[in-house]
Protein backbone atom coordinates (compact mmCIF):
# COMPACT_ATOMS: atom_id res chain seq x y z
CA UNK A 1 0.00 0.00 0.00
CA UNK A 2 1.37 3.33 -0.53
CA UNK A 3 0.27 5.91 1.29
CA UNK A 4 1.06 10.33 1.39
CA UNK A 5 0.46 12.20 4.40
CA UNK A 6 -0.21 15.58 3.84
CA UNK A 7 1.47 18.55 6.40
CA UNK A 8 0.36 20.29 9.08
CA UNK A 9 1.96 23.76 10.07
CA UNK A 10 1.67 26.14 12.56
CA UNK A 11 3.06 29.61 12.20
CA UNK A 12 2.33 31.73 15.30
CA UNK A 13 1.63 35.49 14.82
CA UNK A 14 3.94 38.67 15.49
CA UNK A 15 3.60 40.59 18.73
CA UNK A 16 4.12 44.21 17.62
CA UNK A 17 4.33 47.38 19.64
CA UNK A 18 3.27 50.50 18.09
CA UNK A 19 5.31 53.27 17.38
CA UNK A 20 5.73 56.22 20.57
CA UNK A 21 6.54 59.79 19.80
CA UNK A 22 9.17 61.62 21.51
CA UNK A 23 11.12 64.60 21.48
CA UNK A 24 14.99 65.01 23.16
CA UNK A 25 16.99 68.51 22.38
CA UNK A 26 14.68 68.95 19.33
CA UNK A 27 15.12 65.73 17.79
CA UNK A 28 11.57 64.32 17.28
CA UNK A 29 11.60 59.80 17.71
CA UNK A 30 9.72 57.44 16.82
CA UNK A 31 10.27 53.89 18.54
CA UNK A 32 9.23 50.48 17.57
CA UNK A 33 9.72 47.48 18.76
CA UNK A 34 8.23 43.68 18.58
CA UNK A 35 8.71 39.50 18.68
CA UNK A 36 8.40 37.49 15.76
CA UNK A 37 7.79 33.76 16.58
CA UNK A 38 7.62 31.19 13.74
CA UNK A 39 7.09 27.83 14.76
CA UNK A 40 6.42 25.37 11.92
CA UNK A 41 5.97 21.43 12.39
CA UNK A 42 4.97 18.46 9.99
CA UNK A 43 3.33 15.85 11.47
CA UNK A 44 2.62 13.32 8.32
CA UNK A 45 3.77 10.02 7.92
CA UNK A 46 5.61 11.04 4.43
CA UNK A 47 5.45 8.17 1.91
CA UNK A 48 4.64 5.02 3.39
CA UNK A 49 4.92 1.68 0.64
CA UNK A 50 6.23 -1.86 1.27
CA UNK A 51 10.11 -1.75 1.46
CA UNK A 52 10.05 -5.31 -0.38
CA UNK A 53 7.78 -3.71 -3.66
CA UNK A 54 8.60 -0.77 -3.91
CA UNK A 55 6.32 0.60 -6.49
CA UNK A 56 9.54 2.26 -8.51
CA UNK A 57 13.22 0.79 -9.07
CA UNK A 58 13.87 4.46 -8.42
CA UNK A 59 13.12 4.06 -4.76
CA UNK A 60 15.57 1.12 -4.42
CA UNK A 61 18.21 3.12 -3.41
CA UNK A 62 15.83 4.97 -0.65
CA UNK A 63 13.67 4.51 2.09
CA UNK A 64 10.76 6.03 4.35
CA UNK A 65 11.08 8.57 6.37
CA UNK A 66 8.11 9.90 8.58
CA UNK A 67 7.71 13.73 8.31
CA UNK A 68 7.41 14.00 12.02
CA UNK A 69 10.60 12.86 12.50
CA UNK A 70 12.04 15.88 11.15
CA UNK A 71 12.62 18.62 13.78
CA UNK A 72 10.25 21.41 13.90
CA UNK A 73 11.41 24.69 12.70
CA UNK A 74 11.74 27.27 15.57
CA UNK A 75 12.99 30.79 14.82
CA UNK A 76 12.45 33.39 17.35
CA UNK A 77 13.44 37.13 16.54
CA UNK A 78 13.42 40.30 18.02
CA UNK A 79 13.58 44.15 16.25
CA UNK A 80 13.49 47.59 17.59
CA UNK A 81 14.13 50.59 15.87
CA UNK A 82 14.12 54.53 16.31
CA UNK A 83 13.31 56.90 13.13
CA UNK A 84 14.55 60.52 14.33
CA UNK A 85 13.85 63.59 12.73
CA UNK A 86 15.57 66.94 13.10
CA UNK A 87 15.10 70.33 11.24
CA UNK A 88 17.54 73.33 10.73
CA UNK A 89 15.45 76.02 9.56
CA UNK A 90 14.63 74.11 5.86
CA UNK A 91 16.62 71.36 5.84
CA UNK A 92 15.54 67.73 7.38
CA UNK A 93 17.29 65.27 8.30
CA UNK A 94 15.41 62.03 8.84
CA UNK A 95 17.62 58.76 10.48
CA UNK A 96 15.94 55.64 10.84
CA UNK A 97 18.29 52.92 12.93
CA UNK A 98 17.25 49.27 14.19
CA UNK A 99 18.09 45.74 14.43
CA UNK A 100 16.75 42.60 14.24
CA UNK A 101 17.97 39.54 16.32
CA UNK A 102 16.82 36.29 15.51
CA UNK A 103 17.78 32.42 16.46
CA UNK A 104 17.07 29.05 15.65
CA UNK A 105 15.62 27.61 19.17
CA UNK A 106 15.43 23.79 19.70
CA UNK A 107 17.94 22.72 17.94
CA UNK A 108 20.72 20.25 18.36
CA UNK A 109 23.66 21.45 19.94
CA UNK A 110 25.93 19.69 17.70
CA UNK A 111 24.69 22.16 14.59
CA UNK A 112 26.49 25.18 14.49
CA UNK A 113 23.99 27.50 13.86
CA UNK A 114 22.22 26.77 17.39
CA UNK A 115 24.47 28.38 19.19
CA UNK A 116 24.48 31.47 17.10
CA UNK A 117 22.48 34.60 17.51
CA UNK A 118 22.31 36.64 14.09
CA UNK A 119 22.26 40.20 14.01
CA UNK A 120 20.94 42.43 11.19
CA UNK A 121 21.20 46.53 11.20
CA UNK A 122 19.49 48.43 9.14
CA UNK A 123 20.58 52.03 8.58
CA UNK A 124 18.19 54.55 6.40
CA UNK A 125 19.65 58.40 6.46
CA UNK A 126 17.51 61.08 4.31
CA UNK A 127 17.94 64.77 3.74
CA UNK A 128 15.04 66.41 2.60
CA UNK A 129 16.33 69.72 0.45
CA UNK A 130 15.00 73.36 0.86
CA UNK A 131 12.81 73.90 -1.66
CA UNK A 132 13.64 75.63 -4.83
CA UNK A 133 11.20 77.91 -6.54
CA UNK A 134 10.81 77.85 -10.22
CA UNK A 135 8.09 79.69 -11.89
CA UNK A 136 6.34 80.20 -8.64
CA UNK A 137 6.47 76.06 -7.91
CA UNK A 138 8.53 74.16 -5.35
CA UNK A 139 11.51 71.81 -6.74
CA UNK A 140 11.49 69.35 -3.95
CA UNK A 141 14.80 67.11 -3.69
CA UNK A 142 15.35 64.46 -1.32
CA UNK A 143 18.05 61.86 -1.03
CA UNK A 144 18.46 58.70 0.85
CA UNK A 145 21.20 56.70 1.49
CA UNK A 146 20.36 53.19 3.05
CA UNK A 147 22.76 50.14 4.51
CA UNK A 148 21.84 46.66 5.61
CA UNK A 149 22.42 43.28 6.63
CA UNK A 150 20.00 40.18 6.14
CA UNK A 151 20.15 36.14 6.64
CA UNK A 152 18.52 33.65 5.06
CA UNK A 153 18.15 30.74 7.28
CA UNK A 154 18.50 27.14 5.65
CA UNK A 155 15.43 25.12 5.16
CA UNK A 156 14.34 22.35 7.21
CA UNK A 157 15.47 19.55 3.80
CA UNK A 158 18.75 21.83 4.28
CA UNK A 159 19.09 20.68 7.77
CA UNK A 160 17.76 17.66 7.87
CA UNK A 161 17.73 15.71 4.60
CA UNK A 162 16.70 12.67 3.80
CA UNK A 163 20.43 9.95 4.41
CA UNK A 164 22.07 8.02 1.35
CA UNK A 165 21.79 4.93 0.64
CA UNK A 166 23.94 2.20 -1.43
CA UNK A 167 22.62 -1.16 -1.76
CA UNK A 168 25.80 -3.13 -3.49
CA UNK A 169 24.89 -6.78 -5.12
CA UNK A 170 27.46 -9.19 -3.61
CA UNK A 171 25.68 -12.32 -4.82
CA UNK A 172 22.98 -12.74 -7.31
CA UNK A 173 22.03 -16.49 -7.67
CA UNK A 174 19.19 -17.57 -9.89
CA UNK A 175 17.94 -21.44 -9.89
CA UNK A 176 14.63 -22.94 -11.57
CA UNK A 177 14.15 -24.11 -7.94
CA UNK A 178 12.65 -21.14 -6.12
CA UNK A 179 14.01 -22.36 -3.18
CA UNK A 180 17.69 -22.13 -4.42
CA UNK A 181 16.76 -18.35 -5.41
CA UNK A 182 19.14 -15.76 -3.38
CA UNK A 183 20.59 -12.64 -3.61
CA UNK A 184 23.16 -10.74 -1.38
CA UNK A 185 23.79 -7.31 -0.40
CA UNK A 186 26.44 -4.60 0.97
CA UNK A 187 24.32 -1.73 2.10
CA UNK A 188 26.27 1.86 3.03
CA UNK A 189 24.57 4.56 4.68
CA UNK A 190 25.76 8.04 4.63
CA UNK A 191 24.38 11.09 6.60
CA UNK A 192 23.71 14.17 4.56
CA UNK A 193 23.77 16.53 7.27
CA UNK A 194 26.10 19.27 7.34
CA UNK A 195 26.07 20.71 10.98
CA UNK A 196 28.30 23.17 9.97
CA UNK A 197 25.60 24.64 8.13
CA UNK A 198 25.27 28.30 8.43
CA UNK A 199 22.43 31.29 7.75
CA UNK A 200 23.26 33.11 4.17
CA UNK A 201 24.50 36.78 4.96
CA UNK A 202 23.90 39.59 2.50
CA UNK A 203 24.82 42.94 3.07
CA UNK A 204 23.17 45.77 0.83
CA UNK A 205 23.98 49.55 0.16
CA UNK A 206 21.64 52.13 -1.66
CA UNK A 207 21.65 55.46 -2.47
CA UNK A 208 18.40 57.45 -4.05
CA UNK A 209 17.48 60.65 -5.15
CA UNK A 210 13.96 61.78 -5.16
CA UNK A 211 12.71 64.73 -7.10
CA UNK A 212 9.17 66.36 -7.66
CA UNK A 213 7.52 69.27 -9.71
CA UNK A 214 4.36 70.24 -10.12
CA UNK A 215 3.23 66.56 -9.84
CA UNK A 216 6.28 65.35 -12.06
CA UNK A 217 7.85 62.66 -10.09
CA UNK A 218 11.37 61.62 -10.69
CA UNK A 219 13.53 58.81 -8.65
CA UNK A 220 16.73 56.99 -9.34
CA UNK A 221 18.46 54.49 -6.58
CA UNK A 222 21.57 52.71 -7.37
CA UNK A 223 22.02 49.61 -5.33
CA UNK A 224 25.04 46.45 -4.23
CA UNK A 225 24.48 43.66 -2.63
CA UNK A 226 26.86 41.14 -1.59
CA UNK A 227 26.18 37.35 -0.41
CA UNK A 228 29.24 35.85 -0.12
CA UNK A 229 28.10 32.30 1.68
CA UNK A 230 24.90 31.45 -0.18
CA UNK A 231 23.90 27.52 -0.05
CA UNK A 232 25.26 25.19 -2.57
CA UNK A 233 25.21 21.77 -3.46
CA UNK A 234 28.99 20.47 -3.14
CA UNK A 235 30.27 16.77 -4.38
CA UNK A 236 31.83 14.45 -1.86
CA UNK A 237 33.04 11.08 -2.13
CA UNK A 238 33.32 7.98 -0.06
CA UNK A 239 35.23 5.19 0.20
CA UNK A 240 33.31 1.69 0.03
CA UNK A 241 33.92 -1.64 0.03
CA UNK A 242 32.51 -4.59 -1.00
CA UNK A 243 32.64 -8.36 -2.39
CA UNK A 244 31.89 -9.94 -5.57
CA UNK A 245 31.23 -13.54 -4.82
CA UNK A 246 31.50 -16.03 -7.89
CA UNK A 247 27.54 -17.30 -8.64
CA UNK A 248 29.00 -20.70 -10.17
CA UNK A 249 30.78 -21.39 -7.01
CA UNK A 250 27.82 -21.83 -4.93
CA UNK A 251 27.65 -25.39 -3.42
CA UNK A 252 24.13 -26.17 -3.05
CA UNK A 253 24.74 -29.30 -0.67
CA UNK A 254 25.52 -26.64 2.23
CA UNK A 255 22.98 -24.65 1.31
CA UNK A 256 21.41 -23.59 4.51
CA UNK A 257 18.40 -20.14 4.03
CA UNK A 258 21.05 -19.58 1.93
CA UNK A 259 24.56 -20.48 0.43
CA UNK A 260 27.87 -21.02 2.55
CA UNK A 261 29.73 -17.97 1.34
CA UNK A 262 32.27 -18.48 3.90
CA UNK A 263 33.85 -20.99 1.25
CA UNK A 264 32.40 -18.98 -1.63
CA UNK A 265 35.23 -17.52 -3.22
CA UNK A 266 34.88 -13.74 -4.36
CA UNK A 267 36.68 -10.42 -5.66
CA UNK A 268 36.51 -7.47 -3.56
CA UNK A 269 35.64 -4.38 -4.89
CA UNK A 270 36.37 -0.65 -3.84
CA UNK A 271 34.94 2.60 -5.01
CA UNK A 272 34.43 6.22 -4.15
CA UNK A 273 30.91 7.00 -3.85
CA UNK A 274 29.68 10.34 -4.65
CA UNK A 275 26.97 12.36 -2.33
CA UNK A 276 26.16 15.91 -1.97
CA UNK A 277 26.22 17.96 0.87
CA UNK A 278 24.57 22.15 1.45
CA UNK A 279 27.35 24.20 1.87
CA UNK A 280 27.90 27.68 2.18
CA UNK A 281 29.93 27.58 -1.27
CA UNK A 282 27.96 30.55 -3.55
CA UNK A 283 29.13 34.07 -4.10
CA UNK A 284 26.24 36.28 -4.90
CA UNK A 285 26.42 40.29 -6.17
CA UNK A 286 24.25 42.02 -7.38
CA UNK A 287 23.95 45.88 -8.85
CA UNK A 288 22.26 48.46 -10.64
CA UNK A 289 20.19 51.20 -11.12
CA UNK A 290 16.57 51.72 -11.21
CA UNK A 291 14.48 55.03 -12.41
CA UNK A 292 10.88 56.19 -12.81
CA UNK A 293 8.88 58.70 -13.35
CA UNK A 294 5.24 59.59 -13.20
CA UNK A 295 3.54 62.28 -14.69
CA UNK A 296 0.53 64.33 -13.69
CA UNK A 297 -2.65 63.94 -15.87
CA UNK A 298 -2.68 66.44 -18.70
CA UNK A 299 -5.95 67.92 -18.98
CA UNK A 300 -5.82 68.05 -22.31
CA UNK A 301 -5.81 64.76 -23.28
CA UNK A 302 -6.67 63.69 -19.68
CA UNK A 303 -3.93 61.20 -20.18
CA UNK A 304 -0.66 60.33 -17.27
CA UNK A 305 2.19 58.51 -18.31
CA UNK A 306 4.27 56.51 -16.12
CA UNK A 307 8.11 54.71 -16.92
CA UNK A 308 9.94 52.71 -14.87
CA UNK A 309 12.89 50.39 -15.76
CA UNK A 310 16.02 49.15 -14.49
CA UNK A 311 19.52 48.24 -14.98
CA UNK A 312 20.27 45.16 -13.30
CA UNK A 313 24.18 43.06 -13.36
CA UNK A 314 24.30 39.84 -11.10
CA UNK A 315 27.53 38.08 -10.78
CA UNK A 316 27.36 34.06 -9.64
CA UNK A 317 29.91 31.93 -9.03
CA UNK A 318 31.36 29.37 -6.36
CA UNK A 319 33.29 30.81 -3.11
CA UNK A 320 34.90 27.29 -2.38
CA UNK A 321 36.84 25.11 -4.53
CA UNK A 322 34.44 21.95 -6.31
CA UNK A 323 34.98 18.70 -6.82
CA UNK A 324 34.21 16.82 -10.10
CA UNK A 325 34.49 13.78 -11.93
CA UNK A 326 34.56 13.21 -15.67
CA UNK A 327 31.59 11.60 -17.35
CA UNK A 328 32.49 8.27 -18.71
CA UNK A 329 33.61 4.85 -18.33
CA UNK A 330 37.26 3.50 -18.42
CA UNK A 331 37.18 -0.10 -17.22
CA UNK A 332 34.91 -2.27 -15.76
CA UNK A 333 35.12 -0.24 -12.37
CA UNK A 334 34.52 2.99 -13.48
CA UNK A 335 36.37 6.09 -13.85
CA UNK A 336 38.89 5.86 -10.55
CA UNK A 337 39.51 9.66 -10.24
CA UNK A 338 38.03 12.62 -9.14
CA UNK A 339 39.51 16.30 -9.46
CA UNK A 340 39.39 19.26 -7.55
CA UNK A 341 39.05 22.55 -9.20
CA UNK A 342 39.05 26.49 -8.80
CA UNK A 343 35.67 27.32 -10.92
CA UNK A 344 32.36 25.95 -11.83
CA UNK A 345 29.78 27.26 -14.05
CA UNK A 346 29.92 30.95 -13.19
CA UNK A 347 28.23 33.65 -14.98
CA UNK A 348 27.41 37.87 -15.41
CA UNK A 349 24.52 38.64 -16.75
CA UNK A 350 23.45 41.93 -17.02
CA UNK A 351 20.20 43.84 -18.52
CA UNK A 352 18.54 47.33 -18.79
CA UNK A 353 14.36 46.68 -19.27
CA UNK A 354 11.65 49.23 -19.19
CA UNK A 355 7.88 50.02 -18.88
CA UNK A 356 6.24 52.57 -20.20
CA UNK A 357 2.59 52.51 -19.05
CA UNK A 358 -0.20 55.29 -20.60
CA UNK A 359 -3.28 55.64 -19.53
CA UNK A 360 -6.11 57.98 -20.37
CA UNK A 361 -9.73 58.64 -18.66
CA UNK A 362 -12.76 59.48 -20.42
CA UNK A 363 -15.09 61.13 -18.23
CA UNK A 364 -18.52 61.28 -20.18
CA UNK A 365 -18.23 57.76 -20.81
CA UNK A 366 -16.73 56.58 -17.40
CA UNK A 367 -13.94 54.83 -19.90
CA UNK A 368 -10.38 54.12 -19.29
CA UNK A 369 -8.22 52.72 -22.03
CA UNK A 370 -4.71 51.95 -20.60
CA UNK A 371 -1.70 50.88 -22.96
CA UNK A 372 1.93 49.57 -21.95
CA UNK A 373 5.07 49.33 -23.76
CA UNK A 374 7.65 47.27 -22.47
CA UNK A 375 10.44 45.03 -23.42
CA UNK A 376 14.65 45.46 -23.04
CA UNK A 377 17.14 47.60 -24.47
CA UNK A 378 19.93 44.39 -23.90
CA UNK A 379 19.83 41.36 -22.43
CA UNK A 380 23.60 40.37 -22.17
CA UNK A 381 24.94 36.51 -20.59
CA UNK A 382 28.60 35.49 -20.37
CA UNK A 383 29.77 32.63 -18.19
CA UNK A 384 33.10 32.73 -16.37
CA UNK A 385 36.37 31.27 -17.91
CA UNK A 386 36.16 27.74 -16.48
CA UNK A 387 39.95 26.44 -16.08
CA UNK A 388 40.36 23.01 -17.12
CA UNK A 389 42.64 21.71 -15.20
CA UNK A 390 41.95 20.59 -11.95
CA UNK A 391 44.30 22.10 -8.45
CA UNK A 392 44.31 18.54 -6.98
CA UNK A 393 42.87 15.42 -7.98
CA UNK A 394 42.44 12.31 -5.82
CA UNK A 395 42.23 8.48 -6.56
CA UNK A 396 40.85 5.35 -4.37
CA UNK A 397 43.29 5.36 -1.88
CA UNK A 398 41.84 9.29 -1.05
CA UNK A 399 45.49 11.10 -1.34
CA UNK A 400 45.25 14.39 -2.49
CA UNK A 401 47.73 15.08 -5.12
CA UNK A 402 48.80 18.21 -7.31
CA UNK A 403 47.97 17.73 -11.09
CA UNK A 404 51.06 18.21 -13.08
CA UNK A 405 51.70 18.39 -16.81
CA UNK A 406 52.76 15.03 -17.00
CA UNK A 407 49.41 14.20 -15.53
CA UNK A 408 47.95 15.37 -19.37
CA UNK A 409 49.57 12.41 -21.26
CA UNK A 410 48.71 9.94 -18.19
CA UNK A 411 46.22 7.47 -19.71
CA UNK A 412 43.63 8.00 -17.09
CA UNK A 413 44.53 11.60 -15.43
CA UNK A 414 44.46 13.24 -18.95
CA UNK A 415 40.33 13.00 -18.65
CA UNK A 416 40.48 15.24 -15.59
CA UNK A 417 40.72 18.14 -17.48
CA UNK A 418 37.43 19.18 -18.56
CA UNK A 419 35.83 19.40 -22.06
CA UNK A 420 35.96 23.99 -22.39
CA UNK A 421 34.79 24.86 -25.80
CA UNK A 422 35.26 27.98 -27.83
CA UNK A 423 31.28 28.91 -27.13
CA UNK A 424 31.35 27.55 -23.55
CA UNK A 425 33.09 31.34 -23.16
CA UNK A 426 31.46 33.39 -25.90
CA UNK A 427 28.95 36.31 -24.28
CA UNK A 428 25.01 35.80 -25.80
CA UNK A 429 24.48 39.61 -26.69
CA UNK A 430 20.51 40.13 -27.22
CA UNK A 431 19.68 43.19 -28.10
CA UNK A 432 15.82 45.44 -28.62
CA UNK A 433 12.70 43.77 -27.41
CA UNK A 434 9.26 45.49 -27.35
CA UNK A 435 6.25 44.13 -26.47
CA UNK A 436 2.64 46.18 -26.57
CA UNK A 437 -0.48 45.83 -24.54
CA UNK A 438 -4.14 46.99 -24.34
CA UNK A 439 -6.80 47.54 -21.96
CA UNK A 440 -9.81 49.08 -22.10
CA UNK A 441 -12.08 48.98 -18.46
CA UNK A 442 -15.96 50.70 -18.59
CA UNK A 443 -17.99 51.53 -15.74
CA UNK A 444 -21.54 49.47 -16.17
CA UNK A 445 -23.37 50.21 -13.20
CA UNK A 446 -22.22 51.83 -10.09
CA UNK A 447 -19.72 49.37 -8.51
CA UNK A 448 -19.40 46.86 -11.34
CA UNK A 449 -16.67 47.22 -14.13
CA UNK A 450 -15.77 45.15 -17.15
CA UNK A 451 -12.70 45.32 -19.13
CA UNK A 452 -11.52 43.68 -22.12
CA UNK A 453 -7.26 43.19 -22.54
CA UNK A 454 -5.09 42.19 -25.29
CA UNK A 455 -1.79 41.18 -24.28
CA UNK A 456 0.93 41.18 -26.43
CA UNK A 457 -0.63 43.07 -29.08
CA UNK A 458 2.81 43.84 -31.06
CA UNK A 459 5.59 41.68 -30.09
CA UNK A 460 9.22 42.48 -31.64
CA UNK A 461 12.88 40.67 -30.95
CA UNK A 462 15.45 42.48 -33.11
CA UNK A 463 18.27 39.83 -33.96
CA UNK A 464 21.44 39.65 -32.58
CA UNK A 465 25.29 38.23 -33.34
CA UNK A 466 26.81 35.08 -31.72
CA UNK A 467 29.85 33.79 -33.00
CA UNK A 468 29.61 35.93 -36.23
CA UNK A 469 26.36 34.81 -37.19
CA UNK A 470 23.34 36.80 -37.53
CA UNK A 471 20.56 35.14 -35.60
CA UNK A 472 17.16 36.02 -36.28
CA UNK A 473 14.65 35.82 -33.28
CA UNK A 474 11.17 35.35 -34.24
CA UNK A 475 8.47 36.55 -31.46
CA UNK A 476 7.22 33.12 -30.08
CA UNK A 477 4.64 34.66 -28.05
CA UNK A 478 1.07 35.02 -29.41
CA UNK A 479 -1.04 37.48 -28.34
CA UNK A 480 -4.02 36.64 -26.62
CA UNK A 481 -7.51 37.91 -25.43
CA UNK A 482 -9.42 38.51 -22.44
CA UNK A 483 -12.20 39.54 -20.22
CA UNK A 484 -12.28 40.65 -16.56
CA UNK A 485 -15.65 41.35 -14.55
CA UNK A 486 -14.94 43.57 -11.39
CA UNK A 487 -17.18 43.75 -8.34
CA UNK A 488 -16.73 46.08 -5.64
CA UNK A 489 -18.93 45.40 -2.45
Amino acid sequence: MISLQTENHWILPRFYRPQETRNTWGIRHQYEAGLDWRYSKNNGKGLVYDMNSPYSAALSNTRPRPFNDIPASNLMAAFMGDRMSYAVDRHIFTLYAGVRFSKQLGMDRSYAISKKVFAEPRINLQYNLPHIMIHDAPLKADITLGYGQFYKQPTLLMLYPNRKFWDYTQLNYYHNDERYRYVNFMTYVQDLENKELTAAKSIKKEIRLDLSYRNHNVFVTYFKEDMANGFRQMLHTVLHTYKQYDASQVDLSQWNNGPNLANTSYVEKKTNAGYYLTENGSSTIKSGVEFGYTSPRFKAINTRFTLSGAYFKTQYRNSMPVTESPALSVGPDGYPYYGIYQNDEGYVNSNMNYNLFVDTYIPKMDLTISASFQGSFFDYMRKDQRIAEPMYYYGIDGVLHPFTDADRTDIYKQWLVRNVSVTDNMPTELTFTFAANLKVTKSIYRDIKTSMFVTRIFNYSAPYYFNNLLIERKAANRPYFGMELTYNF
